[in-house]
């Protein structure tokens, strides 16, 4: 490459070096300039630019640099000592470049960019105007930043990455190839976002943040929130420090949501949720909400497999057991949903219908069953494999294992159903009463509490 001295700022002392000499690199400040001065470029020690090289009036370029052919610097730009700019690059006007940066084929830098030293610019990429890059970062190759974006130092952002506008990138971030950043985003010190992830705009990643491979997300997340492969994570909600979700989730939540702890299993589906406090579940559980909502006062627990479906209320302290469903897939005439009450647990395969209101401190046991309309009072205790049949009456009562309990039968508080006991229809248990194991009442029948 053939060297081209145009002019060499000189100070008036002889033996003088020129401004660029005269200034060690570690000493050097770099300003950026509004307006381009005007006059010729200057022009640095050992320098090397092509004939077929444009450089804008007031330009200044450091010693040691190497500008190739065809590459255009634009009015006022500042180029530091060490930088190499290849063959086909443009610099706009007022951009600087610090030590020892590199930019690569047919690169374009938009006017007022700024790149801290070491860092490296991949052949066409596109920085548009007002980015500001910090040091030792790498830009991959076909990547473009948005005008107005800031991107930290010791970034890693892979080739053909796309950052929208007016996003931040904070420092120690790596971003993998073919990502999506969309505008007015915020990432976070030391995060990771995969390759052909999106980031949807005015997203938060907190701190130490990691989103898997392809994956979607949008909402504001605390620090040390890790994301798997493949997720969807939608609708604006805001979660708290640490949240973990699996791979292959998907979650659609919205500004409501706001979500203090999160442990979300591989291939778990949230839809039409509104989520409230600390939230658990298990792999493969599924919540939609359909025409209506779910709503979830956490904390929750769900369990791995568990469907709940319609217009559902679950209080804090409830634990689903695996598999357990909740079906309010309701008509438009029914007004009420499932309520589930605080601190009550149902354990595994347990079936509640549309309308069932449960209490406070509920046990229900493993494969039982709640019909439409049930109500059940605070520390109503239902047995394994029970059944209770529409709309029943269970009033802090206790059903035995096996026991049936007819459609509209009423158990006042305190009553006790033994196990294998069938109740039929519109049967009455006065409180205190007890009808024994494998007991059988008629239907419309009332038993009253003895002595």
């Amino acid at each position: 490459m053939a060297t081209t001295k145009i002019r060499k700022k000189d100070t008036g002392e002889q033996g003088n070096p020129g401004e660029f000499g005269t200034v060690s690199r570690s000493d050097a400040v770099v300003e950026v300039c509004p307006e381009p001065p005007h006059g010729d470029p200057v022009i640095g020690e050992d320098t090397e630019i092509d004939p077929t090289a444009e450089l804008g009036e007031g330009a200044r370029i450091g010693d040691g640099v190497r500008i190739g052919r065809g590459t255009h610097i634009g009015p006022g730009a500042i180029v530091g000592d060490g930088v190499r700019i290849a063959d086909g690059a443009r610099v706009g006007k007022s951009s600087v470049l610090g030590e020892d940066v590199e930019i690569g084929p047919d690169a374009v830098l938009g006017y007022g960019v700024s790149l801290g030293e070491r860092t490296t610019v991949g052949g066409m990429v596109a920085l548009e105007h007002g980015v500001q890059v910090g040091e030792v970062t790498g830009i991959g190759g076909s990547a473009r930043i948005g005008r107005g974006t800031t991107i930290g130092s010791h970034v890693q952002v892979w080739a053909s990455t796309a950052i929208d506008q007016d996003s931040t990138v904070e420092d120690e971030v790596r971003i993998e190839d073919h990502a999506v950043i969309r505008h007015s985003v915020t990432v976070g010190d030391n995060s990771e976002i995969g390759t052909r992830t999106e980031i949807e705009a005015g997203g938060v990643l907190g701190d130490g943040t990691t989103v898997g491979d392809r994956s979607r997300v949008h909402g504001t997340f605390g620090a040390d929130t890790k994301i798997g492969d493949r997720s969807r994570i939608l609708g604006g909600s805001t979660w708290g420090r640490a949240a973990r979700i699996g791979d292959k989730v998907q979650v659609q939540t919205d500004h409501r949501s706001l979500i203090d702890e999160a442990s979300i299993d591989d291939d778990v589906r949230v839809e039409r949720t509104v989520i409230k406090g600390e939230i658990s579940i298990a792999e493969g559980a599924q919540l939609n909400g359909v025409s209506d909502e779910i709503v979830i006062d956490g904390p929750v627990y769900i369990g791995s497999g568990a469907s709940l479906r319609g217009a559902i209320e679950i209080g804090p302290q409830v634990e689903l057991g695996e598999g357990a469903v909740l079906e309010s897939d309701r008509p438009r005439m029914e007004a009420r949903p499932i309520t589930v009450g605080e601190g009550t647990v149902l354990y595994d395969r347990v079936k509640v219908r549309r309308g069932a209101q449960l209490g406070e401190k509920n046990l229900v046991g493993t494969g039982s069953e709640v019909g439409m309309r049930v109500t059940t009072g605070p520390s109503t205790t239902i047995g394994d494999n029970a059944t209770i049949g529409d709309d029943a009456i269970v009033n802090g009562a206790e059903v035995g294992d096996g026991s049936r309990v007819g459609h509209g039968a009423e158990l006042g508080h305190g009553a006790t159903l033994g196990d294998g006991a069938v109740l039929e229809d519109n049967v009455i248990i006065d409180q205190y009463a007890r009808v024994e194991a494998e007991g059988y009442v008629a239907r419309g029948e009332v038993v009253a509490a003895t002595g």
